[in-house]
């Protein structure tokens, strides 16, 4: 996703709607551009002075207003359960997926990030 500097460009809801917007360019799906504009609402929420957990849960909040978000807030949600779970990461990863779709890589991001906030070094 290439997206990010949509997040770096606009404040939060708008960053949503053009980070949509920007993949719409290359990705067709609801799951691509969705993903896409969840990603870019998590970065402008972040440098607007969330942390990670309320920029994300704030993301899906604002995605589920948006036509087709069902498995881009699928993947969401279930990076944020798998967060909570005792699963060693690897296993976690894999039960996200391979991150060849947008809402996949992104849970996948998402996931880490939260998991491993203090470090941001998956073991």
């Amino acid at each position: 996703m290439r997206v990010a500097p949509a997040g770096l460009a606009y404040d939060k809801k708008r960053a949503l709607e053009m980070g949509a917007e920007f993949a719409c360019i290359t990705h067709g799906h609801p799951s691509g551009y969705l993903s896409a504009g969840a990603l870019a609402f998590i970065i402008a929420s972040i440098i607007e002075g969330s942390d990670i957990d309320t920029a994300v849960n704030n993301s899906i909040r604002e995605t589920k207003d948006c036509k087709g978000h069902e498995e881009c807030i699928r993947a969401l949600n279930q990076a944020l359960e798998l967060t909570d779970s005792n699963l060693p990461d690897s296993e976690a990863i894999k039960n996200l997926g391979e991150g060849w779709f947008g809402e996949k890589a992104l849970a996948i991001a998402v996931y880490c990030s939260l998991k491993h906030s203090d470090d941001l070094l998956v073991k």
